[in-house]
């Protein structure tokens, strides 16, 4: 048998006309992407995006207000070491002093003892140290029609006129519109020194400062309930 030449028979076996490119390459596989990753990404600096805004805004709405730094007794003049700043996100309900108006607070009185960490309200503020002396400081619990305004819209430093009421078991009539009773007067002026709000339906507790000599006749009549108020404007008139 004839020897067979490799060569000869791969050669035989090449389709006539053709060869191989030169330089020809199997290109490798190529890298496949994933595009569940991608999105994730995108998502996550969105995400994070957002978080940073809101923080960025609730930092921005934080407002600065004054805080009791020390105990202050009732009574105290407030004074600039009394009192220090913190940043709150305030509800609009809430009563607060801001920082810039500290100069206002400072030199009032304080009208119930503040505890360090309370906010400053205007309601535990009096304009001056009272009584003072020929004055005193008399207290009114009061319901119903016996206080014209809701308790926190009465604030210490107001002027109210304390008014005689009948007795609320009397039959006697109670003079009207036409019939002027000078007697129903009993303080023509009187200033709020302190109003502690209560809970709906129960009095609220209101003291005012009178003139010494008008206190017992105040007194007695706040004992039987025959006293209301009726707030008047600022300058008395």
């Amino acid at each position: 048998m004839a020897p067979t030449n490799p060569s000869a028979s791969a050669a035989g076996t090449t389709r006539p006309g053709w060869s191989p490119p030169e330089g020809f390459r199997i290109a490798p596989p190529t890298r496949q992407t994933r595009p569940l990753l991608g999105v994730v990404a995108v998502l996550l600096i969105l995400v994070c995006g957002a978080v940073g805004a809101v923080l960025h805004l609730r930092a921005g709405s934080r407002t600065e207000v004054i805080v009791v730094a020390r105990t202050i007794p009732v009574g105290h003049r407030i004074t600039q070491a009394d009192l220090r700043g913190t940043r709150i996100s305030a509800d609009a309900a809430v009563e607060t002093v801001s920082a810039a108006r500290a100069d206002h607070v400072i030199g009032k009185v304080a009208t119930t003892t503040l505890l360090p960490g309370m906010l400053v309200t205007s309601q535990a503020l009096a304009p001056t140290v009272t009584p003072a002396p020929g004055e005193a400081i008399v207290g009114l619990d009061l319901t119903g029609a016996q206080l014209p305004l809701p308790a926190d819209q009465l604030s210490p430093g107001a002027l109210v006129q304390l008014v005689r009421t009948p007795p609320r078991e009397t039959s006697q009539p109670v003079a009207g519109p036409d019939e002027q009773d000078s007697a129903s007067i009993v303080v023509d002026q009187a200033e709020v020194f302190s109003v502690e709000p209560a809970a709906p339906g129960d009095s609220v507790h209101v003291s005012v400062v009178v003139d010494r000599t008008q206190a017992a006749a105040v007194l007695r009549l706040a004992a039987a309930g025959q006293v209301a108020v009726a707030v008047v404007p600022a300058g008395g008139g």
